[in-house]
């Protein structure tokens, strides 16, 4: 039987890789014959070489990670993935097309390493998104975004409060409210966050709607300030529903952060 000490350095070590997606390195992590296995994918492929072809295929990749779970030597991740196909790719040739979608993936570990890595990944998504399936003329079109995400290790304790930043990676887009804050699984009203934009601009959350929005332009972070809800040392769980105009339905940033 797996200890509760082991299952969360094999949590932290996914988490980890996630991580260093962006960079690529992943030699400290990953077993050098680790096996991956894709939906996105008809052939078992050696891990470097699948994930050596895919960033080189989907520039501006993130992976935003949602929820962790863990059991005996595996661990199952649940993650949003956002990019643009600017690379030689199998199944499709470079379009340019900006690129959003989710999926499953199972880690299994072994002597601190990732062995083997199983992912199930939304490819019906993927590749309407990218010319392969034709539109559906019975859905309506609507404005394709990315929307924000949480910003790695930005949590943090300020002024008997926390504060954290979402950035947003690639889009303008135009913030009309946040219907739901939820810090470990405590609902936090409007009234007691504070929005901050890069060039020093301040705004009551409940101050923003449909006729008074935000503009979040691209590359930029926006820092929410939460007062008097002081926050104890250690891990916790937020999720922050917002409302975008460019989006018909909202979008939920969940994650995990840590107070030092």
């Amino acid at each position: 039987m797996t200890t509760t000490n082991a299952l969360e350095k094999n949590k932290t070590l996914v988490h980890k890789f996630f991580l260093a997606y962006q960079s690529g390195q992943f030699d400290q992590i990953v077993a050098p014959m680790c096996l991956f296995r894709s939906t996105l994918q008809p052939e078992t492929a050696v891990f470097s070489q699948a994930a050596a072809q895919w960033r080189a295929a989907f520039a501006n990749g993130r992976f935003q990670l949602n929820t962790l779970i863990a059991e005996e030597n595996k661990v199952a991740a649940h993650w949003h993935f956002t990019g643009t196909h600017q690379g030689s790719w199998p199944q499709a040739t470079t379009s340019g097309q900006r690129v959003s979608l989710a999926g499953i993936t199972i880690f299994e570990v072994s002597s601190q390493h990732i062995t083997a890595v199983t992912e199930i990944a939304d490819r019906l998504t993927l590749w309407e998104q990218l010319g392969l399936l034709p539109a559906n003329p019975h859905i309506p079109a609507t404005q394709e975004i990315t929307p924000p995400h949480y910003l790695e290790e930005s949590l943090r304790a300020k002024n008997g409060g926390f504060a954290f930043n979402i950035q947003n990676p690639l889009d303008d887009c135009t913030l009309i409210g946040i219907p739901s804050f939820r810090v470990d699984n405590e609902a936090i009203s409007n009234d007691k966050i504070t929005l901050i934009t890069m060039n020093g601009g301040i705004r009551p959350a409940a101050a923003v709607s449909a006729s008074s929005p935000l503009h979040i332009p691209a590359n930029t972070t926006l820092r929410l300030q939460v007062h008097a809800h002081k926050l104890a040392t250690g891990p916790h769980t937020l999720e922050l529903v917002l409302e975008l105009a460019e989006l018909a339905a909202t979008t939920t940033i969940s994650f995990q952060g840590n107070i030092e």
